[in-house]
């Protein structure tokens, strides 16, 4: 009995042994565009589905090497800012040349959420609908501009924020924007270069939350830490240690250690564990922390290791109720 594929050129079996692959790893490749499409996990959100969510969010940074790639979300059904905010974080980071497309959900909710936070307005393919309830900011970290957080702009995004949801201005959101922005700028920009961090702030009505996503796609937390601290093979203990409140715990893990990190600067991670007090102060709802293998929800108490490449950069995730 023949094959299906006897008769067929090898460079067209392959092509079609790929095309199969791609279509039943949710990856579909336009011939006349070269566009590669990739279908979104129906819970398309980090902080409540970080295997799933991370994975895409990989397929989609190797594919954007290569091709355009439009990302396919008309099957998600529920939808949180940090999942948006990463993907074109991921697509801006590569600059390669290529092109980031989508569409929107087929779901009311998770489409009214990604038409009004600012994502649909940097996808090309997707446009704003009804009120805004959140915004990105995009700004510039560099190792040689010492490091001094920009108070102005941290000020200005947290009152932007407040406002928008009507709640009093936050104090611990600035501080906690502070202590991103001074981290990136000191160990995650290249020495001789600059790296974009973004801020996404949107309103979750049906929580009554404002939401803050901080995010650089730089080499990740972990990993600089790693280069002092070789011992810790698991990112995600390596990450709980430093996000304990306990000041025992963190004066154990740097007592006594003369090494510094690939940037020289000895402090990678000491602002975490204010971010996790604040929490358990009260002052904020929610506190969920991912970076390379590593997945943290300070409040629930888990602390997982994430499977396969894991995550590239640092993305902090926090919630301010009615009260901050």
């Amino acid at each position: 009995m023949r094959s299906a594929l006897h008769g067929l050129r090898r460079t067209q079996i392959r092509s079609l042994r790929r095309a199969a692959r791609s279509s039943r790893s949710g990856r579909v490749v336009n011939p006349s565009t070269r566009a590669v499409e990739i279908l979104a996990p129906s819970h398309f959100s980090i902080v409540d589905n970080p295997e799933e969510t991370v994975a895409y969010l990989q397929t989609v940074r190797r594919a954007l090497r290569s091709s355009d790639v439009r990302a396919a979300l008309r099957g998600v059904q529920v939808v949180s800012p940090d999942a948006l905010l990463a993907l074109i974080t991921y697509a801006d980071a590569l600059g390669s040349g290529q092109r980031l497309t989508g569409d929107l959900p087929l779901d009311d909710g998770a489409r009214q959420a990604v038409e009004t936070c600012g994502f649909a307005e940097l996808v090309l393919g997707l446009e704003r609908k009804g009120n805004r309830r959140g915004f990105v900011e995009t700004a510039s970290a560099s190792a040689r501009t010492g490091h001094q957080a920009n108070a102005k702009l941290a000020e200005e995004l947290v009152q932007r924020g407040c406002a928008a949801a009507g709640l009093p201005y936050s104090l611990v959101s600035y501080s906690n924007l502070i202590e991103c922005m001074t981290n990136t700028n000191n160990h995650a920009a290249h020495e001789q270069g600059t790296i974009a961090w973004r801020l996404m702030v949107t309103w979750d009505e049906a929580n009554q939350r404002l939401q803050f996503v901080f995010m650089d796609p730089g080499r990740g937390i972990c990993r600089t830490v790693k280069l002092r601290f070789p011992q810790f093979s698991d990112d995600s203990e390596l990450l709980r240690i430093l996000l304990d409140p306990s000041v025992s715990a963190l004066k154990k893990l740097w007592a006594g250690l003369p090494a510094r990190t690939r940037t020289r600067q000895p402090g990678r991670g000491r602002g975490l564990r204010k971010i996790a007090q604040s929490l358990k102060r009260g002052s904020l709802r929610r506190v969920v922390v991912i970076a390379n293998g590593a997945y943290v929800d300070v409040g629930a108490g888990i602390a997982a290791r994430l499977k396969g490449h894991g995550f590239q950069g640092t993305l902090v995730f926090w919630e301010v109720g009615q009260v901050a």
